[in-house]
């Protein structure tokens, strides 16, 4: 049995009934650790991925890192998600492509790392000769920024907004949820 999202401990429609109209379908993705193929939706699992399609790489070579240091010649980029649409049926996507896969650069610096994901939609079954091995990551690669491959069991869930509710509504919530929220070392938690 998958594990799943715990039931609510407030019936949040119930005690806010405004959110109803505003409730939107969402898919918990729920990684788990495992061994996932190119046939599989994953989070830093390998892409399916046409054996005759260059592999993208940062768009920077021989640039500085955060910490000063040079990072010499190219970074292959990281595999971050696989996504096939049977896995995540109200995903919007274009028509004619199935699946979609986002990579980012690996190597830690101001202007690469989340700034410039790239991102891949195509047709699975147009994929006939598939990449056997994902290209390395570059040996000054931020292990931090690598996914262990996981596999994911996605969750149909309601999501509602928080802050960006109506004013009024956020107002409520801020009321509401005051007496839990405590400050803690890094900020705030609930």
């Amino acid at each position: 049995m998958a594990l799943t999202t715990p039931p609510r401990p407030v019936d949040v429609e119930a005690k806010f009934p405004e959110l109803r109209p505003l409730a939107r379908i969402a898919t918990r993705l729920h990684p788990r650790r495992g061994n996932p193929t190119t046939r599989q939706s994953s989070i830093g699992g390998p892409l399916l991925w046409p054996a005759a399609e260059p592999w993208p790489v940062c768009p920077h070579a021989d640039h500085q890192g955060l910490r000063g240091e040079t990072i010499a010649g190219v970074s292959p980029l990281t595999p971050a998600l696989q996504l096939y649409v049977r896995d995540v049926p109200e995903l919007p996507h274009p028509e004619g492509v199935d699946l979609l896969q986002i990579l980012w650069c690996p190597v830690q610096e101001d202007h690469a790392f989340m700034e410039q994901p790239v991102m891949r939609w195509r047709d699975s079954t147009s994929v006939t000769d598939c990449l056997d091995v994902m290209p390395a990551a570059h040996p000054q690669a931020w292990a931090d920024l690598i996914p262990r491959p996981c596999t994911i069991d996605p969750e149909i869930v309601a999501d509602y907004p928080y802050e960006d509710a109506p004013e009024e509504l956020y107002e409520s919530f801020v009321e509401h949820d005051e007496p839990f929220i405590e400050e803690v070392e890094d900020g705030w938690s609930m």
